[in-house]
C-alpha cells in the first residue's frame, strides 16, 4: 500500500517519504512547506484513525513523551489533528532506525555518549529492559 499518496500533507508539512510502520503508527519524513525544514511526523495508521481507543492511546503516549527530558528522546514540536487523524511533529534525525543503530553497536561502531561511553551501557536503554523511571 502506498501510504504517502494516501495521506497527503499534514497541516503545513508535505510528506517526502515513509520512514517506518509500527503496530499503531507510521513515521514519515516531511518538509515544512515554507521553510523546507525536515521533520519526522508520527501518525496513527489509517485503519485506526476512527478507533477512539487508538486515538486516546496516541495522545496519552504524546503526553508521556512531552514530560520526558532526556538527550535520547526527541521533543515534540507540534501535535495536531487533521483529516488524516492525530499526528506529532518531531525533529528529523538522520541516524537510521533503532534496529540500525543497535546493529551498529553490536558491530563495535555504536554511538558514544557525551563522556565517550558506549550508548546502551548500564545506564542506557536496551531491548528487553524496562525504561528507567524518573525520580522526583
Amino acid at each position: 500500500m502506498n501510504h504517502e499518496s494516501q495521506l497527503g500533507d499534514f497541516g503545513h508539512y508535505q510528506i517526502v517519504r515513509l520512514l517506518g510502520i509500527g503496530g499503531m503508527g507510521m513515521v514519515f519524513l516531511a518538509e515544512e512547506k515554507t521553510s523546507g525544514q525536515r521533520v519526522a511526523i508520527k501518525a496513527l495508521r489509517p485503519e485506526l484513525v476512527k478507533a477512539p481507543a487508538a486515538a486516546h492511546r496516541f495522545w496519552r503516549e504524546a503526553g508521556h513523551m512531552r514530560r520526558l527530558a532526556h538527550p535520547h528522546v526527541l521533543p515534540i514540536l507540534e501535535g495536531s489533528e487533521g483529516a488524516q487523524g492525530p499526528y506529532l511533529v518531531m525533529p528529523f534525525m538522520e541516524r537510521g532506525s533503532l534496529a540500525q543503530v543497535l546493529a551498529g553497536m553490536k558491530g563495535g561502531t555504536g554511538a558514544r555518549g557525551p563522556a565517550g561511553q558506549r550508548a546502551g551501557g548500564s545506564e542506557g536503554l536496551r531491548p528487553g529492559r524496562p525504561s528507567p523511571t524518573r525520580t522526583r
